[in-house]
């Protein structure tokens, strides 16, 4: 556990001191240099607790837990590095333009290749030891002395009952008490008290040899619901006389008594209900209300949650079900987890003494990729509308009895974990959820589709059929029946409606999920959505370049769902740029999309894509960006080119609205498009998901006819073509223009003969090898035609 200390990247340390500490696997623990012990063969050095000990002296992971050069561990004199070292490399390895320190003992190395603290991380283990809270007190600790044994030492181990939670009704106090001295104990009077006021005092006969232990039970204690009391044990009397260590003689605790839950409980979470109570023990991340793409929730910030293993609980009243001969639990979820991490647990138990402590019964228990209701996400996960998940449980096994349920998360700090829409009702609940239009994407250039949708079945019973209600554009319903199917609880299936036109340009769709086996739904407020679609079927041939100035963005298409923000042009450093404001929104999970038409690969034989950013992260939130292929013209999106998100993308770090000014504002990115080359339908998608976080710019999209990442000399905007090289190395030419045009290219020799006289037709942004002829070495004439205008370059071809 980290330490207590305002040093930067220490503050959201825990303060519960009874967490604190250290533990390591026994596989990792020790050193082969001691002998031949089973230890894992990456951790056999005894380094694993020298890492776990700099992490309790305040020493944070050398990449600074974030993927990327923008990390810190805030120590000056540990090199920068993008991410963990796995195994024992070669020196050196150079990362973020430095040799990477992987010796380092807060790395991830194998222990054989651990062995540096730095100066500036033995500091900063100084300054917490001198300073931190019981850090401060290990040097004088009484941990570090023998224990003394006194006669007549009689002390109370644990509180074995009430514990911080109990149903209302009637308790047995009970505490587990121990021998700690060096006699026999033969009695003992203890006192209990609730809420400072004394309701016993019990003389007790024992038998008590040293060491030993013993449960006492005290008279029983009525609780009512939705109360809270204190109640403690002291020992005043052992062996008829004081007792001999007044040190371990009181114990107490604060008991709460759940309120009574009245049937049916239908929470969506816009708040903490009342009635309901969370467990934070670290007094850290904990469940809090969200408001995740118009959906309310509970939500644990797991993604920032730095105490790996926590756990936390939201536990609902009291639930009666004394006199039902049925019940059942539905709940919505959402996880999304982050590559790599394992661990990350969403449980749900139930207890019939309001106790989560003792061995509670197990309802609902998954973990990492079982957990996950879509893929895994390098950002903090805001779930859109599709990627939550309705679960069933069965309450039945409690019918004739009163209990509790907890929602227990345990972090692995990976992603966030949601809960929506919890749902507790007797009796059968039929449920039918529309939950997205899988085909086609939001843009393509087919008017005549059918369109598939993916429905889910969140009730408790099979589904046997459903009929669906279309519209478009606010035209007649369109009704289909499906019969004949079986659809089991929690359980999805994709389903092809019949085929519809659509309008050139934006359409808007509307879709519904009605009478399901042929009844009326329990839950219609999952029934419906609502989608825009864009049909455009402008083509373009590759090369490709958008500046997005006057009319070229016409080509593109801009569309997002519902009242969901746009992209929309803005004036930057580079004229006009496409920006989309994400600081004022605060409607997580927004999607817009930004589709180019049409791309023809079929002329060329290898493609690139080429864009500038800019970004600056917040500290509140952070955006993702994506970037999709299709083959088909935009039915489908199968391909992921590009994921980004927060520090990945960012150029700086910034409170305010991000505006670029600068060209350092700017990063450009690369992507390979081969595998497109050949094809006549392809189409590719930049996705921006909201977080809250800052205002997001794109420009300068170019497609090219090759594949490297050096597409030629950096060269101001406004020259139209470079010739270079020729010198040792090939003659090149590399144009830049702002749209296509036709170019005749002409070379000379010196004394004025043609060695070279080619048509380029569609120019743009390609680069050329430059053919001399048998001339060999001397001065040459580059003549060009570009539409109308003529020019000429003098270059000299030699050693």
């Amino acid at each position: 556990q980290f330490p207590v200390s305002p040093l930067p990247g220490l503050e959201d340390s825990s303060n519960e001191r009874l967490t604190d500490g250290i533990v390591v696997n026994y596989r990792e623990f020790g050193s082969i240099d001691g002998g031949s012990f089973d230890l894992a063969s990456k951790y056999n050095k005894g380094r694993t607790l020298t890492h776990e000990m700099g992490h309790f002296f305040g020493l944070r992971h050398v990449w600074g837990d974030i993927n990327g050069c923008s990390g810190t561990d805030y120590v000056n004199d540990t090199p920068t590095q993008s991410k963990s070292t796995a195994g024992c490399p070669a020196h050196p390895q150079v990362d973020c333009s430095i040799a990477k320190m992987f010796q380092n003992y807060l790395d991830y190395s194998d222990d054989v290749c651990m062995n540096i603290f730095t100066q500036g991380q033995v500091a900063r283990m100084t300054t917490v030891i001198q300073n931190s809270p019981r850090r401060k007190e290990l040097p004088n600790s009484i941990g570090l002395q023998p224990p003394l044994t006194v006669p007549n030492d009689l002390g109370i181990k644990t509180i074995l009952n009430p514990g911080n939670t109990s149903c209302s009704g009637t308790i047995v106090p009970s505490i587990l008490v121990r021998n700690y001295g060096n006699n026999f104990i033969t009695s003992t009077q203890i006192q209990v008290k609730r809420n400072n006021s004394v309701i016993e005092t019990k003389n007790i006969v024992l038998a008590l040899a040293v060491n030993s232990e013993v449960q006492i039970d005290f008279l029983p204690v009525a609780l009512t619901a939705a109360n809270t009391s204190q109640f403690d044990f002291i020992i005043t009397f052992t062996n008829g006389i004081p007792d001999g260590n007044s040190l371990n003689n009181s114990k107490g605790i604060t008991t709460t008594t759940p309120a009574l839950g009245i049937l049916p409980i239908a929470e969506t979470f816009s708040s903490i209900p009342s009635s309901w109570s969370i467990q934070n023990p670290d007094n850290l991340k904990t469940w809090q209300p969200i408001t995740a793409n118009g959906r309310t929730a509970l939500y644990i910030n797991n993604y920032d949650y730095a105490e790996v293993g926590a756990i936390d609980r939201l536990t609902t009243p009291l639930i009666d079900l004394t006199s039902l001969p049925t019940a059942t639990l539905l709940f919505d979820r959402a996880y999304a987890p982050y590559p790599g991490t394992t661990g990350e647990r969403l449980q749900i138990l139930a207890s019939n003494t309001c106790r989560f402590d003792n061995s509670p019964i197990v309802l609902f228990n998954k973990s990492d990729g079982q957990l996950a209701t879509t893929t895994s996400n390098l950002s903090a996960f805001v779930p859109t509308n599709s990627q939550w998940i309705t679960e069933a449980v069965s309450l039945n096994q409690f019918v004739g009895q009163s209990i509790q349920l907890a929602f227990e998360n345990t972090n692995a700090n990976g992603n966030n974990v949601y809960i929506s829409n919890v749902r507790i009702f007797t009796g059968n609940y039929l449920d039918i959820a529309l939950m997205k239009l899988e085909s086609p994407s939001p843009v393509s250039c087919l008017a005549n589709i059918s369109p598939f949708i993916r429905i889910r079945n969140t009730g408790n019973v099979p589904i046997t059929s459903f009929t669906t209600s279309l519209t478009i554009n606010g035209g007649s319903a369109l009704l289909q029946t499906f019969s004949g199917l079986s659809i089991n609880s929690n359980t999805e299936q994709v389903i092809q409606l019949n085929a519809i036109l659509l309008g050139d340009g934006n359409n808007q769709l509307n879709i519904s999920i009605i009478n399901p086996n042929s009844i009326a739904d329990d839950n219609p407020t999952n029934n419906a959505g609502s989608y825009n679609l864009v049909v455009q079927n402008t083509k373009e041939i590759i090369p490709l370049r958008e500046r997005f100035d006057s009319n070229s963005l016409l080509k593109w298409s801009i569309v997002s769902q519902g009242q969901q923000p746009l992209w929309t042009t803005t004036a930057t450093n580079y004229s006009t740029s496409l920006v989309y404001q994400s600081f004022t929104n605060t409607n997580l999970g927004d999607e817009a999309w930004l589709v180019s038409p049409v791309l023809d690969f079929s002329k060329t034989s290898k493609a690139s894509l080429f864009f500038d950013a800019s970004y600056a992260k917040r500290t509140t939130g952070s955006e993702s960006l994506k970037i999709l292929a299709s083959y088909d013209c935009g039915i489908n999106f199968n391909d992921v080119l590009f994921e980004q998100s927060g520090s990945q993308l960012s150029s700086v770090i910034s409170q305010n609205p991000w505006l670029p000014s600068l060209p350092i504002d700017w990063k450009k990115n690369f992507i390979n498009l081969d595998n497109y080359t050949g094809y006549t339908t392809a189409r590719i998608a930049f996705v921006l998901t909201n977080g809250n976080g800052n205002n997001f710019y794109l420009d300068n999209i170019d497609f090219y006819t090759q594949d490297s990442p050096n597409q030629g000399p950096v060269q101001p905007a406004e020259n139209p073509y470079s010739v270079y090289g020729g010198i040792g190395s090939p003659l090149k030419i590399t144009f830049n223009l702002n749209e296509r045009k036709y170019v005749r290219l002409q070379i000379y020799n010196s004394i004025g003969q043609v060695v070279s006289d080619s048509s380029l037709p569609d120019t743009l942004n390609q680069t050329y090898n430059l053919d001399t002829g048998e001339g060999g070495s001397g001065i040459y004439i580059v003549r060009l035609q570009i539409d109308n205008q003529l020019s000429a370059t003098k270059v000299y071809v030699g050693n």
